[in-house]
């Protein structure tokens, strides 16, 4: 078993320790205040037999504020905490967890246009790694020095698994929207597919599930669908009436065979009652318990917004990227128990990272289809190369376009 051999402990110092020897190398380790001989970390202390990691500090501290982070670039890596008088050469727990635990984001910083924290607000962006999972990176270093140092250790085994997730923000172009709104969407845009569509003569140009469908099937994907269910439309929450049949028979079909998750409305944004009406809603039509959750608009606010889901019975969530930027806003594409650094312990709230939406590509970075999926599949490799999971985000209206279709088939088709 391996030793961490600390003067003291902290809960900042469990957490990431917990992340690193139990959830990723999935080894058995004690935290102690000395001991002598066997597998030992010396953290912030010293010992001859020992990896001895210098200690910056941070994961003593119970409060928040600003940190000297001492960044360090060496061979086109990138390390925070750095000190180079020692032989680790950083301090990889304090880099990790200020990573992770998303610390940056607690401190004052300027929110964009829609209130979120923007990305360029971040270090991996400041420095330019957001496109690289550097905690992953580290923690393959660590693995081989560990592997290297202590040749006993059995490591658990890592496999990269790609996992699709729609959000379903507009279930269907014009099914579903009444009389009145497809009465004005055609007077503001008269079409004739408008008028097959209604009659039942031509697909719904959003309908891509059953296509999905197939392709999730040929090449054995999990996916996971998060539906925008908001009781009343908005600037930014457009989705089809919920109480509409359409709406109900979607779901009643996908639920059976995939895991399904609330998209909380932009109305919902920090109101817990609105947030459970729209679970309740979406378990009632489902028929199950529903346990994920994932922003809309990736409109996230820490801690408040990982408060309420809590509160709300929702154990998993998928929205820890950016909006605004494909890549790693975390630094990490494994999954981690969210850290509240306001009240300074860990929470049972399971964080899915995703590095990928296919909405960035096109309208943000204004990519073509053929782009971005190339940017995807990038990304996929990176993940690949370091046996963690990738995650990344759809839309179904997006998907119904023949371009965007073919493509997200020949990416799958490459895996």
């Amino acid at each position: 078993m391996l030793a961490i051999i600390s003067a003291s402990t902290s809960p900042r110092l469990k957490y990431v320790c917990e992340f690193i020897f139990t959830q990723q190398f999935g080894l058995p380790y004690e935290i102690l205040k000395e001991a002598k001989t066997g597998q030992l970390i010396c953290y912030g202390t010293e010992n001859l037999s020992g990896i001895n990691i210098p200690s910056a500090g941070l994961l003593f501290d119970d409060g928040i504020k600003a940190q000297d982070i001492k960044y360090a670039e060496k061979n086109g890596r990138h390390f925070l905490f750095s000190n180079p008088e020692t032989a680790f050469g950083y301090d990889i727990f304090s880099a990790i967890f200020y990573l992770i635990s998303r610390y940056e984001e607690y401190l004052p910083h300027e929110k964009d246009k829609y209130g979120r924290y923007a990305h360029e607000q971040s270090i991996a962006y400041e420095k330019g790694f957001l496109a690289t999972p550097i905690v992953d990176e580290w923690l393959c270093d660590f693995k081989i020095l560990l592997q290297e140092q202590f040749p006993t250790l059995v490591f658990k085994e890592r496999q990269t698994k790609f996992i699709p997730t729609y959000d379903i923000d507009i279930a269907y172009s014009f099914l579903g929207k009444g009389l009145l709104r497809n009465l004005g969407g055609f007077l503001k845009d008269p079409s004739l597919q408008r008028i097959k569509v209604l009659l039942g003569k031509e697909k719904d140009p959003y309908d891509s599930y059953f296509f999905l469908d197939g392709l999730h099937e040929k090449y054995n994907l999990q996916p996971i669908y998060f539906f925008l269910l908001a009781q009343k439309r908005g600037e930014y929450d457009k989705n089809i009436n919920v109480n509409s049949t359409v709406l109900k028979v979607l779901i009643h079909r996908l639920a059976p065979k995939y895991e399904l998750g609330i998209h909380p409305s932009w109305q919902s944004y920090l109101k817990q009652e609105i947030i459970e009406q729209e679970k309740v809603l979406l378990g009632r039509l489902a028929k199950k318990e529903v346990t994920k959750s994932r922003q809309h608009y990736i409109r996230l606010n820490l801690p408040e917004s990982y408060k309420i889901l809590i509160k709300t019975g929702i154990t998993e969530d998928y929205s820890m990227g950016y909006g605004t930027a494909n890549g790693f806003r975390a630094s990490t594409a494994n999954a981690f128990y969210w850290f509240d650094l306001k009240s300074n312990e860990a929470t049972s709230l399971l964080v899915h990272p995703f590095c990928f939406m296919d909405a960035t590509s096109i309208f943000i970075d204004k990519k073509s289809a053929t782009a971005a999926f190339t940017e995807l599949s990038e990304l996929y490799n990176l993940c690949k190369k370091y046996q963690v999971p990738c995650v990344a985000i759809f839309h179904n209206n997006l998907l119904g376009v023949d371009e965007m279709g073919h493509c997200y088939e020949s990416f799958l088709r490459e895996l």
